[in-house]
């Protein structure tokens, strides 16, 4: 079932980060600032607060830009590199490549996969909240925790920021 299900990537508009221990911290951050008692843990409901992390569509698309990482454990080693190829406004798609540079004990192996993924807007992102009459947007920080005016043109040039959402 597992093997079906991954194989069928069009069924998925969420992926989850390369480096979960720096997002919960920055998670931590956010929720210092936003909620009123110390926040124990993030996978506890009811704190009124939802933090998104995403990217929204470019202006203008450099696809020569890439995001790149290595994990290291023991002896292997995986480099993945990340990078937009394309991106139809229309449609609504972002055309992505995942790159995977891997030594395993010696062993090279190098695994390309082709990914296309929902293409977010700012202005559709807004949209929804005021659709969903559940929440407001309160705040947007950058991953440096650079706080964005809400009324800002938001794009994928700025990178992936977190939306700060609060229980109206």
């Amino acid at each position: 079932m597992k093997e079906r299900l991954y194989n069928l990537p069009k069924y998925y508009d969420i992926a989850f980060s390369r480096n979960t221990v720096s997002e919960i911290k920055l998670f931590h951050k956010l929720f210092k600032r936003h909620v009123p008692f110390q926040v124990k843990s993030l996978l506890e409901p009811a704190y009124g607060i939802c933090i998104l992390h995403l990217s929204c569509a470019w202006d203008h698309l450099h696809p020569e830009e890439k995001t790149e990482w290595t994990s290291k454990e023991e002896d292997i080693q995986i480099k993945t590199t990340w990078r937009v190829e394309s991106q139809d406004h229309l449609k609504k798609i972002s055309h992505e490549l995942c790159t995977m540079e891997i030594n395993d004990h010696g062993r090279h192996l190098c695994v390309e996969n082709h990914h296309e993924l929902r293409l977010c807007f700012y202005e559709d992102l807004k949209d929804l909240i005021i659709k969903s009459k559940k929440c407001k947007l309160e705040a947007i920080y950058s991953e440096t925790l650079n706080q964005i005016p809400v009324n800002s043109h938001i794009r994928g040039e700025l990178g992936n920021l977190c939306y700060v959402l609060k229980a109206s």
